[in-house]
């Protein structure tokens, strides 16, 4: 899945060997993956390529548990998956009808081609409640999409953070955000496909950032923390809570 096999003995990285991947140059990535493996959310039936998990089929599945307890009873009428690859997180959240309808975009044409071929053989949950699209920003999503619950298991290790380990395995698309370029833009144009009242919950990796990391971001573009919450299950993990000023 990433691009640094696990060292085996000792090596010399060299910064030749480290070169930031720019997330924007996979949009045109036009090779015909074979999915061949399955994973079923709830009684959806994802049928997918190893290449296009970055954990939502694992530590993404959390996100069930988390909406029940954080707002219990509830259904959201619109929730957007962003960077969604194949969909795991949010056809998980339509089957067990903790939303509606159902909206996906990302960046990669085979994680689209992924979401399609499940719309399709899962129409009896999926028909006239799940759109896609591809989309390098979110200033490109439909302007006519707007979002009660957006969540997200997206890139989550910034490459020039000063952290080794992203040279060593986090240099990749599914887990690079180089200069948090990625969550810069969605918290500069989230807000306008919001409905009021919406809750963005972004399950992020509490060894690559923190809730001030993105502070700033957030506060600049007429939003919030709300909260931050802990994962129990996973300590690696956090859920960042974030509001529209009102």
């Amino acid at each position: 899945m990433f691009n640094q096999p696990p060292l085996t003995k000792l090596q010399s990285l060299k910064l030749t060997d480290t070169t930031p991947v720019e997330n924007a140059n996979f949009a045109k990535e036009y090779r015909i993956l074979n999915n061949d493996k399955l994973f079923l959310a709830d009684k959806i039936k994802i049928k997918y390529n190893e290449e296009l998990d970055g954990g939502g089929s694992n530590f993404g599945q959390r996100y069930r548990h988390v909406l029940k307890e954080l707002y219990p009873n509830r259904t959201f009428e619109n929730c957007f998956e962003w960077c969604s690859g194949p969909g795991f997180i949010g056809f998980d959240l339509l089957s067990r009808n903790l939303c509606q309808n159902l909206y996906l975009s990302d960046i990669f044409p085979p994680a689209l081609r992924s979401i399609r071929d499940t719309i399709v053989n899962n129409q009896e949950f999926c028909e006239d409640r799940v759109f896609f699209c591809q989309s390098k920003a979110i200033s490109e999503l439909p302007a006519d999409w707007k979002f009660d619950l957006v969540v997200s298991n997206p890139p989550h290790w910034n490459q020039n953070s000063g952290q080794l380990i992203t040279q060593i395995y986090f240099n990749y698309r599914i887990t690079s955000d180089l200069n948090w370029e990625l969550h810069n833009e969605f918290f500069t144009n989230i807000k306008k496909y919001l409905n009021p009242g919406a809750i963005i919950l972004l399950q992020e990796q509490s060894y690559a950032s923190g809730p001030d990391t993105f502070k700033e971001m957030i506060e600049n573009n007429g939003m919030y923390i709300n909260d931050c919450y802990w994962e129990p299950e996973n300590l690696d993990l956090y859920y960042l809570e974030v509001k529209v000023i009102e």
